[in-house]
């Protein structure tokens, strides 16, 4: 049964949700086998309409694989050194997705896209977001921004509300801790340090505020500064005090929002992806507040844009096949049938945002205010933001001192510099 969408009247940085959108391209006569991967939290949305695809294109043979965030960056890795990438794979915009239209791997969707009428399927801004080394390189499906998502049955039992200053957010912190809650959910571990950098660049944006913030993330001004080193400081003193769930170094990202689920922490910052993860498992949303990190100034949040990308050998038949499955899984008459099978806001005009998404509206309203930022971690090249996440985790298991691990973070780049 079809469920009700309700279009949103908010106006982002990205830009939003317009018309109506086109229907699937046309089914082949010629059959065609495809391999797509996929993000691990996207397997109830595929699953459940994999059976109506391939009833309405029997022509094609599609194998879906599925793997948590940090498996499948790897995976992607792998495959791309060894010549052995998918058909179609799920990538994030930035320094991530871009990796592979630099070294020649995607499908430049430019011309594509003109002769497709795209103008009138996605967003500009959507397709803006996607557009990186100047190729649009990705069917882009949805612009994400990050938040802190609590537990407001237990802010309400201790008498909290949502904080609106930085010196606010310290005092729930140290009220839930006295009262023996774990504060803030968060992970590092097997390749998952970008959970933890979504507290530390929150706390970077504090210290250095928007320019000097953008200005390091493009490596135009130097890490071993005053507001780095203050930021690994506030982050080491939180981590001393427990602030963290125990053994958050070495805990999967994964896990992470789970510990909201079940009270064991009571803050978390997500994305409004979370919203969705929380209705598919039945939760009761009520139970959840959210908003935006008070770093001060704007209270800028960090944000970023995802997609499919192709593979740059795809053939004919293959692209026709994978552009079929993209335009059938992200149809109007699909999402509408299964709303909370996808994270919104989407680029794809016509579809707006379901009744039920009520923080996912919320966040919406803060980035139209607000503004946000490239999230660090496609911000940064790889190799700078795995540097990163090593400093993250020396500095919060107390094996460098905050001083240490600004000076770790611009040898980093230093290094990184003299190479390109």
């Amino acid at each position: 049964m079809k469920r009700h969408m309700k279009g949103l009247p908010v106006i982002l940085v990205f830009s939003l949700i317009l018309a109506v959108f086109g229907a699937p391209v046309a089914a082949q006569d010629e059959e065609v086998s495809i391999t797509v991967w996929t993000l691990s939290s996207r397997t109830e949305g595929v699953e459940t309409i994999l059976d109506d695809f391939k009833a309405a294109y029997p022509n094609i043979d599609i194998e879906v694989s599925f793997a948590d965030a940090s498996t499948h960056q790897n995976n992607l890795k792998i495959s791309a050194a060894s010549g052995t990438l998918p058909t179609v794979w799920f990538n994030w915009g930035g320094t991530l997705g871009g990796y592979y239209v630099e070294n020649g791997l995607t499908y430049d969707f430019t011309e594509y896209a003109e002769a497709n009428n795209w103008d009138e399927k996605f967003d500009a801004g959507g397709m803006g977001i996607m557009t990186l080394h100047g190729q649009l390189a990705a069917y882009p499906t949805s612009l994400s921004m990050v938040a802190v998502f609590y537990r407001a049955d237990i802010f309400e039992k201790y008498d909290l509300a949502e904080p609106t200053t930085f010196e606010e957010f310290e005092a729930v912190l140290a009220t839930l801790k006295e009262n023996g809650e774990c504060p803030m959910s968060t992970a590092s571990s097997a390749g998952g340090g970008w959970h933890l950098m979504r507290t530390i660049e929150q706390l970077l944006e504090h210290y250095a505020g928007p320019e000097l913030h953008d200005a390091m993330n493009n490596l135009e001004e130097s890490w071993n500064n005053e507001a780095f080193i203050q930021t690994l400081t506030t982050y080491q003193e939180w981590a001393e005090k427990g602030y963290f769930n125990e053994g958050f170094v070495t805990a999967p990202p994964e896990e992470a929002l789970t510990r909201l689920y079940t009270g064991e922490c009571v803050m978390d910052f997500e994305g409004q992806w979370a919203e969705r993860n929380i209705l598919q498992a039945e939760q009761d949303n009520s139970l959840y507040g959210v908003f935006a990190f008070p770093n001060g100034g704007t209270n800028r949040m960090s944000a970023f844009g995802e997609g499919y990308q192709f593979n740059a050998n795809v053939s004919e038949a293959e692209l026709a096949a994978g552009m079929a499955f993209m335009d059938f899984y992200y149809g109007l008459e699909t999402v509408e049938a299964y709303p909370t099978n996808y994270k919104y806001p989407m680029p794809v005009i016509g579809v707006g945002l379901p009744e039920e998404y009520v923080h996912t509206a919320e966040m919406l309203e803060a980035v139209s205010a607000n503004g946000t930022f490239t999230i660090g971690d496609q911000a940064l090249p790889k190799e700078l933001a795995d540097a990163l996440f090593n400093v993250q985790d020396m500095v919060g298991l107390g094996m460098a001192s905050p001083e240490e691990g600004a000076q770790m973070m611009q040898d980093a780049i230093d290094q990184y510099l003299a190479y390109q």
